[in-house]
């Protein structure tokens, strides 16, 4: 449990660089619209490039074991704060959640992906692979447009609930997701499995990585069918590893020596009081990657004469030859 994403062969090697440059020069690209906006509230706001590179405090909302075992500078606080517990489910759907006799089904594709801009032929395959359950679906759709279409009867429509609090309810057997960071925290806090559709962005990271830690499946949207669908739900709603395996997760992650609030609250504190902590910052902080992996050793190596008194120690001596 808790692996991170492998990088066994060269091409994902390749494809991890590849991935980082294409964000920095992403970052790069959209460096002078923001900064334009951004200056509508602070007027004398430097270049973002520019506040990079003079960061006192990293504050990151994530679980740090969800991205793997690294190391973390000592000027970082990762905490995690997901949504609002606590928030009142409408009388509609919680009399509709407590009625049910066989489990619900709750789906939803974020904020960031609407359903009903997924294609027909898409929406229509999920829609048939839901008529074929046992369970009631709650679908998160924020358009009236599958009302008039052939919605099964065990599918009821939603265009806004109190996420953490619905998959906290006792009848949620399953959470259809497209992978969103925080969705899978919310789904992790619950302890409920997941069928993971990713889309864009950092969903397909985080879907392998469900499928990695076994709480859950991925299902591609390009290639989705009824019957992929029907089987994803199958094998997670019955596979109690799935169930297990997501609360032994949170186990994990949630045990920690203080609680996020405090954590956010003394790294803010300390870095006030030592007036920005700059002991604490690494000395790469600034470095290009060619200065940070030193790629100047590369010619140096090319230069560095064989002794002739290390015959004894050849191997140590060749490990200076390119």
């Amino acid at each position: 449990m808790m692996s991170d994403i492998k990088y066994n062969s060269l091409y994902d090697k390749y494809e991890a660089i590849f991935s980082s440059i294409a964000w920095s020069n992403l970052f790069a690209e959209n460096d002078k619209v923001l900064h334009e906006d951004f200056k509508k509230i602070f007027p004398e706001l430097p270049p973002l490039t520019e506040l990079k590179d003079n960061v006192d405090m990293l504050m990151v909302n994530m679980y740090p074991l969800w991205e793997g075992v690294h190391p973390y500078p000592p000027n970082s606080a990762l905490f995690k704060f997901n949504g609002r517990i606590g928030q009142e489910i409408p009388e509609e759907f919680q009399t509709y959640l407590d009625s049910s006799k066989d489990g619900v089904i709750y789906a939803s594709f974020g904020t960031s992906v609407s359903f009903s801009t997924l294609s027909r032929d898409i929406i229509a395959s999920i829609l048939r692979g839901f008529s074929t359950l046992p369970y009631e679906v709650l679908l998160k759709c924020d358009t009236d447009e599958l009302a008039v279409l052939d919605r099964p009867k065990n599918v009821k429509l939603f265009k806004l609930l109190p996420q953490p609090d619905i998959l906290r309810h006792p009848k949620i057997k399953l959470f259809i997701t497209q992978g969103g960071l925080h969705s899978i925290d919310e789904a992790i806090d619950a302890g409920v499995p997941l069928v993971v559709i990713p889309t864009k962005f950092d969903q397909f990271a985080n879907a392998e990585r469900c499928v990695d830690n076994g709480i859950g499946v991925k299902l591609d949207i390009n290639t989705i069918s009824e019957q992929k669908l029907i089987d994803a739900i199958k094998t997670v709603v019955e596979d109690k590893r799935f169930g297990d395996n997501i609360k032994k997760l949170r186990a994990i992650l949630q045990d920690n020596p203080m609680k996020s609030m405090d954590r956010l609250l003394w790294a803010i504190e300390y870095t006030t009081r030592h007036r920005g902590a700059k002991h604490l910052r690494t000395p790469s902080a600034n470095m290009s990657w060619a200065e940070f992996f030193e790629l100047e050793l590369l010619e140096t190596k090319r230069n560095v004469p064989v002794s002739p008194h290390c015959s004894e120690e050849k191997e140590a001596c060749g490990a200076f030859q390119v």
